[in-house]
């Protein structure tokens, strides 16, 4: 645990003699979760927080027709929580689940702010990586939720060509995976892609995907 603790950056200030005082009084646990598992319910309470130390958590929602949006992803060294921990309203907005087998460090509610309570270098990155996530999923939300799918696709597609810096470019995910992102079925997505087509806004072959001037 004292080498784990080394290696997160919210912690590389601790002293090895705090590390060994926060194991002994079992400030830190681990967790391990199974791909799909559900890790908090939307609504559930926020007790902790939890450090992603290996795997992927989504950030997921129903939306009003039952689709599943997903929002956001959390990756090693992530956090959860930190934005919901010390608020008067400290319940999971949203669904949080594993897309794969995920492992966590988690620190009851107390025990961390005694921590940061008697550490403002922690307390100073603790803020840091609370707000700058919060702000990420802000935006992601703003993206997403009431855009029509053809602004979310072109916008995603956009983002991918760039990335890749080729036109056309390889879709990196499914279909299926792709119309998950979106928060609506596959065949929305489908038929959206169709209707581009057709209107000679981009050319699909297979996973390659062209966009048009």
């Amino acid at each position: 645990m004292k080498e784990l603790l080394e290696m997160l950056p919210l912690f590389q200030s601790l002293t090895d003699p705090e590390r060994s005082n926060y194991i002994s009084r079992q400030f830190f646990f681990r967790k391990d979760y199974k791909k799909n598992s559900v890790l908090h319910f939307e609504g559930e309470h926020c007790t902790h927080l939890e450090i992603v130390l290996s795997g992927v958590i989504t950030i997921d929602r129903i939306s009003e027709d039952g689709t599943l949006l997903t929002l956001f992803e959390l990756k090693e060294q992530d956090i959860l929580g930190g934005n919901l921990l010390y608020t008067a309203y400290p319940y999971y907005p949203m669904t949080a689940s594993c897309k794969t087998d995920v492992t966590i460090l988690a620190i009851e509610k107390e025990n961390l702010f005694e921590i940061l309570s008697t550490h403002p270098v922690i307390l100073r990155s603790f803020l840091s990586f609370s707000n700058n996530q919060a702000s990420s999923l802000s935006h992601t939300v703003r993206n997403y939720m009431g855009q029509p799918l053809r602004e979310k696709l072109l916008r995603y597609f956009e983002i991918e060509m760039k990335k890749q810096k080729r036109n056309p470019f390889l879709l990196p995910m499914t279909k299926k995976a792709l119309a998950e992102k979106m928060g609506v079925q596959r065949t929305s997505v489908s038929r959206e892609l169709r209707k581009m087509s057709e209107a000679q806004i981009l050319r699909t072959e297979k996973n390659w995907i062209e966009i048009l001037d």
